[in-house]
């Protein structure tokens, strides 16, 4: 079921409902919060990964690995994925980084498919990028992967992802993750 009746709450819907809809229910007076998805024009919170710390923290992390161009990975439709590229275009400026846009791939999802579309524009584009940021789990996932199959050597790359799964420590128990616990904050329930 996609909409369940919460204690007092009112509906909880488990997947982005169309702004339309949002609109009717804040026009009925229903409280409305969104989780890590923007409504905007529309004045609805929403509850979301402190995404500027968790790309500071990545960022950070590749230069002390000695990492002085850096990548970024992410299908930027996805609010939390954007603001992670927002957050790391202010990082590079921050820490005079050239900002350059052969580093950075733009996916169409954030499944190992958008990994692998990534990985394969890496080696076909010549990106010297070795510290790389992808924006989710599964595209981190994807793109180490890939990327193990087109190149020899991928022993000088660092990956970061955020958001670790489950399946991170099965698939790349070397990847380095930042967990901002987004799978729990969706099954909060006053």
């Amino acid at each position: 079921r996609d909409v369940e009746r919460s204690r007092g709450l009112g509906d909880v819907y488990k997947r982005q409902i169309h702004n339309d809809l949002a609109q009717h229910l804040l026009s009925q007076g229903t409280p409305v919060a969104s989780i890590a998805y923007d409504y905007f024009p529309l004045a609805i919170p929403m509850i979301t990964s402190d995404n500027d710390h968790g790309t500071e923290l990545a960022f950070n992390h590749l230069i002390q690995k000695g990492h002085r161009e850096l990548a970024f990975v992410g299908d930027l439709s996805q609010y939390d994925i954007r603001k992670r590229y927002e957050a790391f275009c202010d990082q590079c400026e921050i820490n005079q980084f050239e900002l350059d846009e052969k580093n950075i791939f733009v996916v169409n999802d954030t499944l190992f498919s958008g990994g692998y579309q990534a990985a394969s524009d890496y080696v076909k584009n010549g990106c010297t990028a070795k510290g790389i940021i992808c924006g989710a789990s599964l595209t981190s996932i994807g793109f180490s992967q890939q990327l193990r199959h087109l190149l020899s050597d991928t022993d000088s790359l660092d990956i970061v992802g955020f958001d670790a799964i489950s399946l991170i420590p099965i698939t790349e128990p070397n990847m380095t993750m930042v967990d901002q616990n987004s799978v729990s904050y969706t099954h909060l329930r006053a």
